[in-house]
């Protein structure tokens, strides 16, 4: 039997109405279970202590530090308890070194949606630099499923790396690969060499026309200073300069002559440099570049 056109456009109506109720319910679905999915979410804030906070946390191996974590929640009066897993990192490899570590039990946001917490975390000993990932799961009430509640990513080094680099410049003064010697005021550098015990020579205000090319001359120095020094150095030698210049971005900046070179530094090293292993780590490679020792992996 034939239908009318008005008994159709009826039909298809109910059907889109249908269609359409049907995909807000669907909505409404996963609505609801991306929001129960997200109730609480766990980020790393930085150390407590320590410089600002940043996408990749630098900290040693084999010794405890304090994380500063932000837990929030999406509801008011919401109870949930958190834990956490450590991944060693390896390319694409991600090989599990410690399972459901305790972090907060059973919090309750009664009067914020947010809770701060300190949280203490001891990666194992490392011999070389090593990425870990710590990835948080929540359970909600104390007896739901453990959810993903965020991750941070984190750096572990030697915990004797400030006694490697020492002993790496007195196997290389030892060796006639070169000693170091600090010219100008440079207090930061100087304060930086001091705090891991490196033993180095004052070159006095200015390092002079003819570079001893025994040592291997270090300070500090703006841009306009910089092409100074540059300009009243007459025999090749091995200069390294740490400066903030604006028109270059943060690196090493490095030009090779016979003989030697003038090496640019800059990245912000020597700022917190004490309790920075990034840092410390920095000036290792720096180092060990400037004195002409081949890298060897441990």
């Amino acid at each position: 039997m034939l239908r009318s056109g008005r008994c159709v456009a009826r039909d298809l109506l109910h059907e889109g109405a249908s269609f359409t109720m049907k995909t807000l319910l669907v909505l409404m679905a996963m609505l609801v279970a991306v929001t129960s999915y997200a109730q609480t979410k766990v980020r790393v804030a930085g150390l407590t202590e320590g410089p600002d906070p940043a996408p990749v946390l630098h900290v040693w191996g084999g010794q405890p530090v304090e994380l500063a974590l932000e837990v929030t929640a999406t509801e008011a009066s919401h109870k949930a308890s958190v834990r956490a897993t450590v991944y060693q990192l390896a390319g694409a490899i991600a090989a599990p070194v410690g399972q459901s570590i305790p972090v907060v039990q059973e919090v309750v946001f009664a009067h914020s949606l947010a809770h701060f917490e300190s949280w203490k975390l001891t990666l194992p000993g490392v011999r070389h630099p090593t990425s870990f990932e710590v990835r948080f799961a929540a359970q909600a009430e104390g007896n739901g499923a453990w959810k993903p509640a965020g991750s941070a990513r984190v750096v572990a080094y030697p915990a004797d790396l400030g006694a490697q680099l020492k002993e790496m410049v007195a196997a290389a003064q030892t060796n006639g690969a070169g000693r170091i010697a600090v010219f100008g005021t440079s207090a930061e550098l100087k304060a930086a060499l001091q705090s891991i015990s490196i033993p180095f020579a004052d070159a006095g205000e200015a390092p002079p026309d003819e570079l001893d090319p025994a040592l291997v001359y270090l300070g500090q120095g703006n841009a306009r200073e910089i092409e100074s020094i540059a300009a009243q150095v007459r025999s090749p030698g091995r200069l390294m300069i740490f400066t903030q210049d604006p028109e270059r971005l943060p690196g090493v900046y490095r030009t090779d002559s016979r003989g030697g070179f003038v090496m640019k530094v800059t990245l912000p090293l020597l700022p917190n440099f004490a309790h920075s292993p990034q840092n410390q780590n920095a000036l290792f490679a720096l180092l060990r570049d400037a004195l002409q020792i081949a890298k060897t992996d441990p």
